[in-house]
């Protein structure tokens, strides 16, 4: 049996990994960075915290966000200023584990994998 397209030389995502995992306990810094491939929230205390996630910076970029520790009081809503789901760009994560994962298009964050339980109206 033969292999359908196996002459792929232009199909490949570009994966922008750069800097080290950040970890977030408060929302002291609400600005995201976005020189990194993974932001850690660890609000275990605190109430709610809010951030913002600009534009990525290459066009393919990955950024997943996930809840080490978080719970109805103390959770993390991030603002996402150019999302491809206009009516929806706040996600909220609210319990352990949840995460978001999006890649940046060049002109907007589309996600990949939502484990949330809910993402919020602008």
């Amino acid at each position: 049996m033969a292999l359908v397209n196996n002459e792929r030389d232009n199909h490949i995502i570009p994966i922008y990994l750069k800097g080290p995992a950040v970890e977030l306990t408060d929302d002291s810094t609400p600005a995201l960075p976005v020189d990194t491939s993974l932001i850690v929230f660890d609000i275990g205390g605190g109430g709610a915290q809010s951030f913002t996630l600009a534009d990525g910076t290459v066009p393919g970029q990955i950024l997943t966000l996930i809840a080490e520790d978080a719970d109805a009081t103390n959770d993390v809503s991030i603002t996402i200023a150019n999302y491809v789901f206009a009516d929806f760009v706040v996600v909220k994560l609210d319990n352990i584990d949840e995460s978001c994962t999006l890649m940046w298009t060049g002109e907007q964050w589309v996600p990949l994998a939502l484990g949330v339980a809910e993402l919020d109206a602008s």
